[in-house]
């Protein structure tokens, strides 16, 4: 029987039903390649004692759903206290159509186990991306990339499959948080009874863009939407940070779901929301709507809608905190719709509803080309950079964040994850990054036609460290070997340098675990690791003429 070991590996399925030797605060490396079929997780850590489940480092692994139609999920996650990261799941059907509301695709992660994580998954043409629901309470979505989701829709008829995220929540905080969400057949971030409360959201740094692009090529759906009904609940919905796109300049259709943020519906009452510091640009469609909530803060916000409502309001007895915010937009300038009037212009609407008195509208397109930044919580050295390029510059100047003096880095445009970097180099603080704002290829949705890519006013990186098992970050001097690797009790350390040198050991958190002079001329040194919890570890040998890193596994 299988140990588990690298040598005596287990099936997949296997170790995902947690062997007996498979404890709180273990690791389970997935190498390299491609899991055929579909999976279930019964993996429980324990609290503030994760159990891991990850893709071995520099290795792509690949779950690869080989269903048309089926309930259920790629990977169904049933355990607790358990982080699932840098995993690709996938399906490999081409066929994107559908006779019935029962013929979808499987979802990629169906989520019903408490205080788990999902980290930096790769999802893609699978049915929605995750279903975040109600049974995994004190979840967390972070930093994934979900793209070309769905089975096809009909346009004012069947708009229900297909979402980035589709979930709900009655106990707890859900987080979801830094994931990057595009070219769905249906809605980006779905907050949706199903049945079930919204109860208790971290909606926080998101990336949505051109949801329900490939239902329709002249069509979207809500990038972010939180509505319910009667009897369930809607309330500490917290929405900041987030960064939404749409390029069109014009938008036939006239349905509550044309809007880009859509929070709250006439048909039911809500709690609490609150809607702070997010930069959203929808062009032509209709924009912020927050309908029907018994107390909103929107405040610190950024708009551009060139055409349709920037922001419509039902208050039912509501206490609303509603200004700070700076908008743009076009003709028509009646883009501000209060209670049941219609849309009027900014003043009227400050007029009308008391709100926004320190806001200020403009009537034109935001100027320049702003970049944002936003570092990684769990990996160092890796952020998203998101960019509005408003001016139409070919490229611009960016400051990855995250990145340290001499590490190696690439950037990788999330619209074509898979191709070749955009940039790569060592990063140097006095140097600047030009990044090229001219990118053409996108990720080709199995099955279906590729929609065209944002570039002309939008782009969305990923920035993340070269450290590659066994290798080199930098290919400069200092260079050095370990073995053996993965390690167990002891790691040899060949030396290929002449002056006096630093060895530094960290974990994956960033914390420094163990340092190691090096004498001028010392070509060798062993490391005892006794005592080091299992899991990856940097080891970085700085000396004068520059630093060398390498990554390795303790087992």
């Amino acid at each position: 029987m299988a140990s588990g070991s690298m040598v005596s590996p287990w099936d997949l399925q296997t170790a995902l039903s947690q062997p007996p030797s498979f404890l709180a605060g273990d690791t389970l490396y997935l190498r390299g390649g491609i899991y055929a079929g579909n999976f279930t997780s019964t993996i429980t850590g324990a609290p503030g004692n994760y159990a891991v489940v990850m893709a071995y480092p520099g290795e792509r692994a690949t779950l690869a759903d080989n269903r048309q139609y089926a309930s259920g999920a790629t990977l169904q996650v049933n355990g607790a206290w358990t982080i699932y990261q840098d995993i690709e799941i996938t399906n490999t059907i081409a066929t994107r159509t559908s006779t019935s509301s029962a013929s979808f695709r499987p979802m990629g992660v169906q989520a019903q186990g408490p205080h788990c994580k999902f980290i930096h998954l790769v999802i893609h043409d699978t049915g929605h991306g995750i279903g975040f629901w109600k049974e995994a309470e004190d979840a967390e979505i972070y930093g994934c990339l979900i793209y070309n989701c769905g089975t096809a829709n009909s346009i004012g008829n069947y708009i229900t499959h297909g979402h980035g995220i589709y979930t709900q929540n009655d106990n707890g905080l859900k987080k979801i948080s830094h994931n990057v969400v595009f070219n769905q057949f249906g809605f980006g971030l779905h907050l949706y009874p199903n049945p079930g409360h919204l109860r208790g959201y971290e909606i926080e740094g998101n990336v949505l863009f051109h949801n329900g692009i490939l239902t329709d090529t002249s069509f979207r759906l809500n990038n972010i939407l939180a509505e319910t009904y009667s009897p369930y609940q809607a309330t500490n919905i917290t929405i900041t940070g987030n960064f939404t796109f749409d390029d069109k300049t014009s938008y036939p259709h006239t349905s509550i779901y044309d809007f880009d943020v859509l929070a709250g519906t006439p048909a039911s009452v809500y709690g609490s929301v609150r809607i702070d510091s997010n930069y959203f640009a929808g062009n032509g469609r209709a924009g912020l709507a927050v309908i029907n909530w018994d107390s909103a803060q929107v405040q610190h916000n950024q708009t551009f809608y060139r055409d349709g409502t920037a922001a419509a309001v039902f208050p039912v007895n509501s206490t609303y905190s509603w200004n700070n915010n700076t908008y743009y937009g076009l003709a028509p300038a009646a883009q501000f719709a209060y209670q049941s009037n219609q849309p009027a212009p900014f003043a009227t609407w400050v007029q009308q509803s008391g709100f926004d008195a320190n806001s200020t509208y403009t009537n034109s397109m935001p100027a320049g080309t702003p970049v944002f930044g936003l570092p990684d919580q769990y990996t160092p050295g890796r952020s998203l950079l998101v960019v509005y390029n408003w001016a139409q510059q070919a490229g611009v100047s960016i400051a990855p964040p995250g990145l340290t003096n001499g590490d190696a880095f690439e950037i990788i445009d999330v619209q074509n994850y898979y191709g070749p970097p955009v940039y790569t180099g060592i990063y140097n603080p006095s140097t600047p990054v030009v990044l090229s704002l001219s990118q053409t290829q996108t990720a080709a949705p199995l099955g279906w036609s590729a929609v065209a890519h944002t570039s002309s006013y939008f782009n969305c990186f990923i920035v993340r460290k070269t450290i590659a098992t066994g290798v080199n970050e930098a290919a400069a001097i200092p260079s050095f070997s370990l073995y053996p690797v993965p390690a167990s009790n002891e790691l040899w350390v060949t030396l290929n340098q002449q002056p006096e040198a630093l060895l530094k050991l960290t974990d994956e958190a960033g914390r420094v675990v163990l340092t190691q002079q090096i004498s001028a001329g010392q070509n060798s040194c062993v490391l005892s690791l006794s005592g080091l919890a299992s899991g990856i570890y940097v080891l970085e040998l700085q000396t004068a003429n520059g630093i060398g890193r390498k990554r390795f596994i303790v087992q």
